[in-house]
């Protein structure tokens, strides 16, 4: 479970305050897959980067399964929190192979390490895992990454992020760098990892479409607070028309 109290993170401009987050209270279950909405400058990805521990609150505190995680660095909280950025080639190195870009997955956490190195074991353990894309990737695991299409890569960051003991998936507009068709299927593939593996996911998105569809609950954002949440079995209630008259 995340718990978020008063969380708050002013930035500084020109000797002007700047209130990107503003006290935000927001409690999130294990298994919820969360939809962010909000114009551009509503503290989405603001909201996000304080999570992953990217950014320091100004205010306020995170915590994880009860356990206070606001001062904890970036590196420490990727053992648990794994993110899944906007541009498909964030997430990974170009000029490493698939299996070596894996190999740099497997140590954001300790326990990790025992499976790295060049070992069959956990080579066969990735071909099993990039066989589930369904992309024909699995025997290409000793290409470079970097020659894949922004989908292809995209699909592989995700089930790098979903691999093994991670807890807290974090998507940032995740399919706005890629084309229909790329997007339907690195969101299918998400939403299919997160039921299945029981984790819970935040993704900040400004396409309505994606967030009718999926997830089980819905936040939007203004002005860097919370002014629409609801629930389940609310959000299946809100038709698409809704949500855009939202923005109208």
């Amino acid at each position: 479970m995340i718990k978020i109290d008063g969380l708050t993170k002013i930035f500084n401009s020109n000797g002007h305050d700047i209130v990107a987050v503003d006290n935000i209270d927001l409690t999130i279950q294990p298994a919820e897959f969360v939809i962010i909405l909000g114009t551009n400058g509503s503290g989405k990805s603001t909201l996000l980067n304080l999570l992953a521990g990217s950014l320091v609150p100004t205010a306020g505190s995170i915590f994880f399964d009860q356990k206070e995680i606001t001062s904890l660095k970036e590196y420490q909280r990727s053992a648990f929190i794994a993110r899944l950025f906007q541009n498909p080639l964030a997430g990974t190195a170009s000029e490493l192979s698939i299996i070596d870009n894996f190999r740099l997955a497997a140590l954001r956490s300790k326990s990790r390490k025992l499976i790295l190195g060049n070992t069959k074991s956990f080579e066969e353990k990735v071909k099993h895992k990039v066989s589930l894309l369904q992309l024909g990737l699995e025997e290409k695991l000793h290409q470079p990454i970097g020659s894949l299409s922004g989908g292809q890569r995209q699909a592989l960051t995700l089930l790098m992020a979903t691999m093994d003991n991670m807890q807290l998936l974090l998507m940032d507009e995740p399919t706005s760098a890629l084309d229909p068709r790329s997007a339907e299927r690195v969101m299918e593939l998400a939403s299919r990892f997160i039921g299945e593996l029981g984790i819970s996911a935040i993704m900040v998105t400004h396409s309505l479409k994606e967030a009718h569809r999926y997830g089980n609950r819905i936040i939007q954002m203004d002005q860097g607070r919370i002014i629409k949440n609801f629930n389940e079995s609310e959000k299946r209630q809100i038709s698409l028309q809704q949500m855009i008259e939202w923005f109208a």
